[in-house]
């Protein structure tokens, strides 16, 4: 039997794979019960001939002869994993430093780890791991690059494993990211558990791309996205059984995670929501400040109160010889207690939506949106495992039905605050505390008939209103009243009569009078707050809109995720992958590009990637397996 091998050249869609081909020419029944037992070739030998059935290799990257039940020695095979990878504004991040991932090379005889300082993974033969150090990496990074791309140095950095193993078998694993030593992804924490990976500042990296977000969108402070935890982990198990079979691409397995990515955005007009309230709160507190202790404030409240107690002392002047003094009786607001602490915690506070979609800060204009949430609620059931389980290369947020959902939600959210920003003011308002108090002078005939006018200072009462704005105008606060010393005095036993008979001519008189003042004075303030927190709330949704609208269906930026290039399934690979060699296959969970399509020196950064091949035989293809 002759059987020739050979790989298939790439197809221009990319889509195909490059599998070798196993072309029989000649068949012989009693092949399937013989054993496949080839052997390596060398560089100086020729290709194998046995007299019962002869396999060919016409191609230069074909593998030779190999006995695939116990291929030692045969293969060449590369595994790498890097949890951070691309270019950023023009620094290729893979030339930062030996560190910035774990590459494990077999030439067939040996492995060999990059950096040599990598670990031996216990157990596993070829493999090698490292965390990645953060903060080294983060060291080299130039200024410019750490000025748009944050990592979180103050985070446990282990973490983020790398990973890579390389047989010559020709069975290979690179896995990057939050990963195990051994090189699986690991699920056993969450989003919550782990740290977020990197937040890239995307208002300071455009703008070192000549585009100015704030000119396109005015009134734009700053927008960033931050990612979770991610993974990526690509696999070739039976390597030799594969390549013969012509299945090596189906073969691959690349794996990812990720945990979420957030964006977020800081606008004045998300803040003004929040800044109107403050004024109105500083506005109330200011005309507090004028209401206690104004003079004349209460001048026709004390008038009113004159007369009704006039009224109780008249009954008793026969016998008490007592009058109110026809001059001297005062009256102040002494003191409104409104408590604001609920209403400012409405704006100090976040609010979230009630499926996690976003949180909106009153206080700094923030904007932040759990991309996972969104992409579920615009089409429930298809995302109930947030970003995993995409296709390779899916795009989600490019969608304007995403939008639409933001929007709506974004509305929903500030206008449920705003709403209970209203009604939580005027319960403070109606819960306010207040206190009156009401001086008024008696004086004391020295004659029985007092014909001679001879009137004589007899002490004062004083009068107190305490209770809240709402009992104050439904006329239930407490009326107390005290007399002083003199007028006790004078008085004497009829003091307690007199006393009964001026509380009770003041319940329901005094509270609602000096409420009112109150109310008018408060209530506007209150009042008007609603309608201009309502003209407030479109203006702050259509900014957080047209943002999104500018980076993500505009195209400024591009958030792919599981990203592989010669995807078997999915959209086409990334476009500065498909440079990469043939037989070499790569997974990152996220990829972030930024206007990555029109600008050399733009952004295109992988987070979590994992990268095996080429897989060849250095014999038959000594050129396909240079530098391994």
């Amino acid at each position: 039997m002759i059987l020739t091998i050979r790989r298939h050249s790439r197809s221009t869609s990319r889509s195909g794979s490059r599998a070798f081909a196993r072309i029989t020419t000649r068949a012989i029944s009693a092949v399937a019960a013989l054993a496949m037992v080839v052997t390596v070739q060398n560089a100086s030998s020729t290709l194998a001939s046995w007299s019962d059935s002869e396999w060919v290799s016409s191609a230069p990257e074909a593998i030779g002869t190999v006995d695939c039940t116990a291929p030692t020695s045969a293969f060449a095979s590369r595994g790498e994993g890097r949890v951070l990878s691309g270019s950023l504004l023009g620094l290729d991040l893979a030339n930062v430093a030996d560190v910035a991932s774990v590459l494990v090379t077999n030439d067939a005889t040996r492995s060999m780890p990059r950096p040599a300082t990598a670990n031996p993974v216990p157990g596993q033969s070829d493999a090698y791991a490292d965390v990645l150090r953060l903060d080294l990496l983060y060291g080299l990074l130039s200024v410019d690059a750490t000025n748009v791309l944050q990592l979180p140095l103050n985070t446990d950095t282990g973490l983020l494993g790398q990973y890579g193993r390389a047989q010559s078998t020709g069975d290979s694993w690179g896995a990057g990211g939050y990963v195990t030593e051994s090189g699986n992804i690991n699920t056993s924490g969450s989003q919550a558990g782990y740290p977020n990976l990197a937040t890239l500042k995307l208002s300071t990296l455009l703008n070192s791309l000549g585009v100015n977000l704030g000119d396109l969108v005015g009134g734009v402070a700053d927008a960033e996205l931050t990612v979770g935890a991610v993974a990526g982990r690509a696999a070739l198990e039976n390597a030799c059984d594969a390549m013969w079979n012509g299945s090596v691409a189906t073969n691959v397995k690349r794996e990812y995670l990720a945990a979420g990515i957030t964006l977020g955005i800081t606008s004045p007009a998300v803040s003004a929501v929040g800044t109107a309230v403050d004024t109105t709160l500083l506005d109330l507190e200011s005309t507090i400040g004028g209401l206690v202790g104004k003079p004349g404030l209460l001048s026709g409240v004390v008038s009113t109160v004159v007369n009704l107690v006039k009224g109780v002392v008249n009954t008793l002047s026969l016998v008490t010889g007592l009058r109110v003094a026809p001059t001297g009786s005062t009256g102040q607001i002494t003191a409104i207690t409104l408590d604001l602490s609920t209403v400012r915690a409405l704006v100090d506070n976040p609010v979230e939506d009630p499926g996690g979609v976003l949180s909106v800060s009153l206080r700094s204009g923030t904007v932040t949106i759990d991309t996972a949430a969104l992409l579920e609620a615009t089409y429930p059931g298809q995302y109930s495992n947030g970003l995993n389980g995409l296709d390779p290369n899916t795009n989600p947020l490019a969608d304007p039905l995403v939008l639409d959902t933001l929007k709506s939600r974004l509305l929903t959210v500030l206008q449920t605050r705003v709403t209970s920003i209203d009604t939580t003011l005027r319960a403070a308002l109606d819960d306010a505390t207040i206190t009156a108090v009401i001086s008024l002078p008696f004086e004391k005939c020295a004659t029985l008939l007092c014909l001679t006018g001879n009137w004589q200072p007899a002490g004062a009462l004083s009068i107190t209103a305490t209770g809240s704005l709402s009992q104050l105008l439904a006329g239930t606060a407490t009326i107390d009243v005290q007399a002083d010393a003199l007028l006790q005095s004078t008085v004497g036993g009829l003091l307690n009569g007199l006393i009964s008979g001026v509380v009770s001519a003041l319940t329901g008189v005094l509270g609602p009078a000096v409420g009112g003042i109150v109310d008018t004075a408060l209530r506007p303030i209150v009042t008007s707050l609603l309608p201009t927190l309502n003209t407030l709330t479109t203006p702050a949704v259509n900014l957080v809109a047209n943002v999104y609208d500018q980076l993500f269906l505009e195209g400024l930026v591009a958030v792919t995720i599981n990203a592989q290039n010669d995807p078997r399934a999915g959209d086409a690979e990334p476009h500065d992958w498909a440079s990469l060699p043939d037989g070499r296959y790569d997974v990152s969970a996220v990829r972030i590009g930024v206007l990555d399509a029109l600008n050399p020196n733009a952004v295109w950064l992988y987070l979590g990637r994992g990268s095996i091949g080429t897989t060849c035989s250095p014999a038959a293809a000594p050129l396909a397996c240079a530098g391994y």
